[in-house]
């Protein structure tokens, strides 16, 4: 261990992680992942060409250094290991299997959940249109927009 890729922080900060039992440190690293992000798009938004290229490559060596930081690292394998301890002792107790996949979607900053609740507003926004309801009983397969030719007709004639 020692060489680039390999330390020992990679076994030291799970550890530490694991011990210090402390939720703000996953937000320290969405944070900085948010910062990280926000901070590349107001450079994008202002080169192109050649430099927009070069922004890329030099992006993505920060980006490297963010995931294979060893404290993320940390944080992700004291997850593996979390989800593997529920797994084991909910099958144990209860006979559940997969539990932690469960417990997981209901996690703050989980992508799924929050896209299925999104999915949900949209559904919602939806119903208010009888024609698309209708459209939705008989579709097949296929481009939405282009085997529904009349889309925007029943759209402005079916709003609420």
């Amino acid at each position: 261990m020692g060489r680039k890729g390999l330390s020992w922080a990679l076994l030291i900060h799970p550890t530490q992680i694991y011990r210090k039992n402390d939720p703000a440190i996953i937000q320290q690293f969405i944070s900085r992942n948010k910062a990280s992000i926000k901070d590349l798009q107001q450079k994008v938004a202002n080169v192109s060409g050649d430099e927009l290229f070069a922004l890329i490559l030099q992006d993505h060596k920060q980006l490297k250094e963010l995931l294979y930081d060893p404290r993320s690292l940390g944080a992700i394998m004291v997850g593996v290991f979390a989800s593997n301890w529920i797994n084991k002792k909910m099958e144990k107790w209860l006979g559940e299997k997969n539990a932690a996949d469960t417990l997981s979607q209901s996690v703050a900053n989980n992508v799924t959940p929050e896209m299925g609740l999104a999915l949900l507003d949209v559904a919602d926004v939806v119903r208010q249109y009888p024609a698309v309801i209708e459209y939705f009983h008989h579709a097949k397969d296929g481009p939405f927009l282009r085997i529904w030719p009349n889309w925007k007709t029943a759209m402005r004639s079916s709003k609420p």
